[in-house]
């Protein structure tokens, strides 16, 4: 499981140095395969090792190919996503297309979101976890559920 957040910086090239803690989990449970997409929100980019996403691949597979939701999710994962392997670096190389479209220059934030990693512009995510501060929803949710 990925646990945790680490604030990294992406190189001139684009490539992300994943925390050891990360690589160790990969290279243990998952050979390094990796699997990168991100909705087309643009919000962030996951990090999927890629037999977790091949068993979200297989959920998506069970519903009916002409169910609109369903094909509008296998359209926008497949229009941002990559496949690749870890360097021998331990670090992933992220397309221009996907840093593009998460809006990911230098500083990033790494969450670990159990089964993937989430990786977000700095600013961004404090955005973000400001937005859900103020969401009592959000907090009521949690509590109807027990958390």
């Amino acid at each position: 499981m990925f646990r945790g957040r680490f604030d990294h910086t992406l190189d001139p090239k684009g490539r992300l140095n994943l925390p050891a803690k990360y690589r160790e989990i990969l290279a243990e449970k998952y050979n390094d395969q990796l699997y990168l997409m991100s909705l087309a929100d643009g919000e962030s980019l996951r990090i999927y090792p890629l037999k977790e996403w091949e068993d979200l691949e297989a959920k998506v597979a069970q519903f009916p190919s002409m169910n609109q939701h369903i094909d509008n999710f296998i359209l926008q994962v497949s229009y941002f996503s990559f496949e690749c392997t870890l360097d021998k670096a331990g670090r992933v190389l992220i397309p221009q297309t996907l840093r593009d479209h998460v809006g990911l220059t230098r500083d990033v934030t790494l969450i670990g979101k159990l089964k993937f990693i989430e990786v977000w512009d700095k600013n961004k995510l404090i955005s973000k976890l400001e937005e859900i501060k103020r969401n009592t929803e959000f907090r009521a949710y949690l509590a109807g559920i027990g958390i």
